[in-house]
């Protein structure tokens, strides 16, 4: 990949990120579900992980493959969750605008995913595309996890359901 194409690219994957950051902020401020909350603010987390990653790439700094490989954001909240209070992870909320947000969510997810393995199919460095390889892969995990959580929502109403069927502890 030119060096213009690759800088497009890393200018374009950071602003999706920023954007992510700010809409999983609010998308946490906005729930009033102890559970939502925590998965919101994971992902703020885990976009912030990007980000960083992304500048010091559009920076020249070296990245490795290493340092990156091991993380998974599912794994991660899986211990989040598993943390909180019995009784709080068991309370039911209404869940109709936390259902809006995690579909505004999946699309920013899959869109993030589309970005980077784009990226990697047009990178001719292998550990950049390794790397881009790997940010689509979590974002791939965050577009899984916010499809579950939708379902149950949709289902049940109750992120509670959607934690205990989901994460096996």
């Amino acid at each position: 990949m030119e060096v213009l194409k690759i800088n497009e690219a890393l200018d374009m994957a950071i602003k999706t990120e920023k954007d992510g950051i700010k809409f999983y902020t609010k998308a946490a401020e906005g729930t009033k579900d102890a559970l939502g909350k925590k998965m919101f603010l994971s992902f703020v987390e885990d976009e912030k992980r990007h980000l960083d990653i992304l500048k010091k790439l559009s920076c020249d700094e070296h990245v490795c493959i290493e340092d990156i490989e091991d993380y998974s954001p599912r794994e991660n909240l899986r211990t989040i969750f598993s943390d909180m209070p019995e009784d709080i992870r068991k309370m039911a909320v209404d869940a109709s605008s936390d259902i809006v947000a995690l579909e505004v969510a999946m699309q920013m997810e899959r869109l993030g995913y589309d970005q980077y393995m784009k990226a990697a199919k047009e990178s001719d460095d292998k550990e950049l595309k390794e790397i881009f390889e790997k940010l689509a892969f979590e974002e791939k995990e965050h577009y899984d996890m916010l499809d579950e959580a939708m379902s149950y929502l949709e289902d049940t109403g109750n992120w509670y359901m959607w934690y205990e069927y989901s994460f096996p502890t």
